[in-house]
């Protein structure tokens, strides 16, 4: 069996409503994450791949505007952090560019990887973006 450690870091932006709260936050929860990770590794059985989240140590909330809103620098911070967990899969739970949440995510190829789409470029991505919502709440946007 492959073991894949995930390092899960859900964002919010920096700044804070009128109540204190942050603004553009995540709204799913460590063991919700870890729910999905069960969900998704009952598909994987057949390939010997296990995606392994522990939600006491794999989970690091941050709150930083331009990496939750897709900001130009996402790629290079999103990557600093991805290379600070060495050995593991960081997913960086975001907002998006949107007035609402997105909802959806990304990971580009390894360069040099083909084929791919015409859309995509040799980008060196090290981190997965993944939707800030919860995977059980549909009736957020």
């Amino acid at each position: 069996m492959l073991d894949l450690r995930l390092h899960v870091v859900p964002l919010s932006n920096a700044e804070k409503d009128n109540t204190g709260h942050y603004v553009k936050a995540y709204n799913v929860t460590p063991q919700q994450f870890a729910a999905l990770v069960d969900r998704v590794n009952v598909t994987y059985v057949p390939t010997n791949i296990r995606f392994v989240f522990d939600p006491e140590f794999d989970w690091a909330p941050m709150a930083d505007t331009e990496l939750n809103t897709d900001g130009p620098n996402m790629l290079t911070r999103g990557n600093q952090i991805a290379a600070a967990f060495p050995g593991k899969i960081v997913c960086l739970l975001r907002w998006g560019n949107g007035s609402g949440p997105t909802g959806n995510g990304n990971a580009y190829p390894p360069p040099g990887a083909g084929p791919k789409p015409p859309d995509v470029d040799d980008v060196v991505q090290n981190y997965a973006r993944c939707p800030t919502k919860s995977p059980t709440d549909r009736t957020a946007t």
